[in-house]
């Protein structure tokens, strides 16, 4: 939704980040410069940063890098190494130390700020993961005291889209030992294949249509299913001077040549990170039938576990001021739907309902039933503005989707939606309270 609000900076004092830091603070970001690996260190551990920016020709630079990825408390933080120097040098010993992303400057704003972004996410998403695990154990539910392993647990698995050649070949030369891939020519054989649900990230290669990739984003931004698979675009596309008309498309990242293999391993490796945290993410709703916290009917969260972890993450936010938002949804003629094919048809419309609602969400967003025809997803570090087409997206899918009752028959729903936004003295119920006492109809905007 937003850029990060924080980040710790180490740098020399001839200050090389100084252009990118302030086109950060620009955006909106809260910087931190540390002098000294300890006064970093001490910064980091105490939860103060979203994203850690290293120089890489500091004398410490590399040092502190892997002595962020070495402990425990801030293993997890997104961590860039920035140089002017030998980029590929350098790629490759962040690479082994654990960096998630390396910048060789000086780097375009578009570039950079698709890169903060995506490192800003994958924080969130670790950050969703522990704390959901956190009041998960309020209930009673057992979860692993430790984050996994994500990338070791299994080979990354990508899709390569476009033509043979010298770009596909310098991808799998890059990933090779450690890479299944999985090959497509066109869009419409691209998301045939992805339909299986098993690949982490997609990559295309330069083609001489830009029309092929560009249909192929905007059919996987649209499906509820893949909307939110990273998609890399590697290599130049001919004709194609702007560098920000890619990430228009819906591409997730663009590595353009002349590339060095590091960077594009990194790159990998940080949005296949992103991938598995939101499987790990979405598998607390797939694997928990039985859970106290898991609503039998509809698989997502019960309102207590909602109302809990809004108010976990109202003590967690208000003193840093970050935003929080609650989400509602009903269905206006249930009623009607009971009447008319009885309670049970009711139930499964319900269920259907719960499906789609926890796959047409972002993994770090948290769904849950409320009771009766009452949903609801929280959406964290979000303001309500921000948050708005997210919610419009998803009643727009609620309400589009065919629901198939026991009958064969088709029928299709009327929504009602709120909005609410942490207020100063809010605590959960109140603002659970005011998304619901918000709702309007919700009507399907047509295109003009």
């Amino acid at each position: 939704m937003t850029l990060p609000t924080r980040l710790v900076v180490f740098q020399r004092s001839s200050q090389p980040l100084e252009v990118v830091t302030t086109r950060l603070e620009g955006w909106g970001c809260q910087l931190h410069d540390c002098d000294t690996p300890e006064e970093a260190l001490s910064w980091l551990s105490a939860g103060r940063s979203d994203v850690v920016l290293v120089d890489a020709g500091i004398d410490d630079g590399m040092a502190i890098v892997a002595q962020i990825k070495a402990n425990q408390a801030t293993r997890c933080l997104p961590v860039v190494a920035a140089s002017v120097d030998d980029e590929a040098a350098v790629a490759a010993h962040a690479l082994a130390l654990g960096a998630d992303d390396f910048f060789a400057l000086p780097i375009e704003d578009t570039e950079l700020y698709a890169r903060i972004r995506a490192l800003a996410r994958l924080a969130l998403m670790e950050i969703e993961l522990r704390e959901r695990e956190l009041v998960m154990r309020q209930f009673g539910v057992a979860t692993s005291p430790n984050l996994p392993n994500l990338l070791a647990s299994e080979r990354i698995r990508i899709l390569l889209i476009g033509p043979a050649g010298g770009d596909q070949v310098q991808v799998m030369t890059a990933l090779s030992g450690a890479t299944t891939a999985a090959y497509a020519e066109t869009a419409d054989s691209a998301l045939e294949r992805l339909q299986r649900g098993d690949i982490d990230v997609v990559v295309i290669t330069a083609c001489r249509d830009h029309r092929e990739p560009q249909r192929l984003c905007a059919a996987i931004r649209a499906d509820d299913n893949l909307f939110d698979l990273p998609v890399l675009l590697v290599g130049q596309p001919p004709g194609l001077a702007d560098r920000s008309v890619p990430f228009q498309w819906g591409v997730s990242d663009v590595l353009f040549q002349p590339f060095h293999p590091e960077i594009l391993r990194l790159r990998v490796r940080g949005w296949v990170r992103q991938q598995r945290l939101r499987r790990k993410l979405r598998a607390g709703l797939d694997a928990s039938a039985r859970s106290p916290v898991i609503d039998p009917l509809t698989q997502l969260y019960t309102h207590g576990f909602l109302h809990a972890y809004v108010e976990h993450l109202i003590e967690r936010n208000r003193p840093a001021g970050a935003p929080l938002v609650v989400a509602s949804f009903a269905v206006s003629n249930m009623h009607v739907i009971n009447q008319m094919y009885g309670y049970a048809a009711g139930d499964r419309v319900l269920a259907q309902l719960g499906m789609i609602i926890a796959r047409s969400s972002r993994a770090e967003d948290l769904p849950a039933r409320f009771g009766d025809d009452r949903f609801g997803i929280v959406i964290n570090g979000a303001s309500g503005p921000e948050a708005e087409p997210a919610v419009e997206r998803i009643a727009t899918i609620l309400a589009q989707s065919p629901l198939v009752i026991e009958s064969g028959e088709v029928i299709q729903v009327a929504l009602r939606i709120g909005i609410a936004e942490l207020d100063r003295d809010d605590d959960a119920m109140t603002l659970v309270g005011c998304a619901f006492d918000r709702m309007q109809p919700f009507g399907l905007r047509v295109a003009s």
